[in-house]
């Protein structure tokens, strides 16, 4: 700040001592505004604590209001007085910050900001914003838990990569399964036993509730070709349910006139597992033969093959997979096919379905 000269004349030395009080004054207004103004230039922030940084004064030199000059004494009291020489003194200029912003953005653990940088060095932070959190993706099991071990999954963030580790519980015991079945019926036909086939949803099966063959039932005999007084006939008959056909032979009709007396012998042909059974009556002189005592077929005797899937006939030894659905499995005890003996023959087959 410029400081005022003033210049007084020798006779009047009061008024030097009222200009000098007063310029001390303005030096001393002057120094308190100028700390005033360099602590109100410093933003404030509302989570940062501004520094207060001491302001450097230069407090200017000052001379004399006024040299005394010593008049002759001769002087005339009106003459003016030489003007005072004395060089002006300049203040110190106050420093105004002039800042320059960078912002911080935040992550997913730590908080973002924004810092404020002045020229001459002095920065604060302010502007706080909070941390983004992390962004998981899906659970991936890493080790799958069982009734012993625990086992353990993990997770990833998609914007910074930091995994996450979970334990996942012992499995509780394992429960005894109960078996709940399904019954699917095979009818039984003129020479194939019927059974039942029980399967779970767990795939273990069974074979049970065996039924006898029904035998055929039989129409009308038709005859093909008539007997002759030396050639034998034949003749048919066809099942009604089934339409199985059996034929048989017709004996030659000898002349009523004839003398010849026949002598037949006796054969009898066991019945097969398809085929009917039968007894051949022939003469041993003329050749003649005709068949009676009929028998059915006695049906195959099946046996289950290892594995259960096929059964082979005990008497003639086919062999064809058995008609049921389902599969033993390893769940529980294992269920193998029963066996299955078809009968044509009067008397009753026990039977030999094995139980669940």
């Amino acid at each position: 700040m410029k400081n005022n000269h003033v210049t007084a004349k020798k006779n009047r030395i009061p008024g030097r001592a009222l200009v000098c009080a007063l310029v001390l004054c303005l030096l001393a207004f002057t120094l308190g505004g100028c700390q005033a103004a360099d602590l109100s230039d410093v933003p404030a922030s509302s989570n940062d604590t501004v520094p207060t940084f001491p302001v450097e004064t230069t407090v200017p030199e000052t001379t004399s209001a006024a040299e005394e000059t010593t008049a002759p004494s001769n002087a005339s009291a009106t003459q003016p007085a030489e003007p005072d020489h004395t060089p002006e003194t300049t203040a110190a200029t106050e420093h105004v910050h002039t800042y320059s912003s960078t912002v911080t953005s935040p992550t997913c653990t730590a908080d973002g900001f924004t810092t404020y940088t002045c020229s001459c060095g002095y920065s604060y932070n302010s502007n706080p914003t909070p941390a983004l959190g992390h962004t998981w993706g899906e659970w991936v099991v890493d080790k799958e838990p069982t009734t012993t071990e625990t086992g353990s999954r993990s997770r990833k963030c998609t914007v910074c990569g930091e995994a996450e580790t979970e334990e996942l519980d012992i499995l509780p015991p394992a429960t005894e399964h109960i078996h709940n079945y399904r019954a699917e019926v095979h009818q039984p036909s003129c020479t194939e036993a019927g059974y039942t086939v029980y399967t779970c949803d767990c795939g273990n099966s069974y074979t049970a509730d065996q039924v006898d063959p029904l035998g055929h039932t039989w129409g009308e005999w038709i005859v093909d070709v008539q007997p002759t007084q030396t050639e034998p006939g034949s003749r048919h008959r066809v099942c009604s349910v089934c339409r199985e056909t059996e034929t048989e032979s017709i004996a030659p009709t000898p002349p009523e006139s004839s003398t010849h007396t026949h002598h037949f012998e006796t054969t009898v042909v066991p019945a097969t597992c398809t085929e009917s059974g039968y007894t051949l009556h022939k003469c041993s002189e003329c050749g003649d033969s005709f068949q009676t005592d009929a028998t059915k077929p006695l049906g195959h005797s099946w046996v289950a093959d290892a594995g259960g899937s096929t059964h082979t006939c005990s008497v003639c030894n086919k062999c064809e997979t058995i008609p049921q659905s389902g599969a033993s499995s390893g769940s529980g005890t294992s269920q193998g096919p029963a066996t299955i003996s078809d009968s044509a023959s009067s008397s009753s087959t026990e039977d030999a379905v094995a139980a669940p």
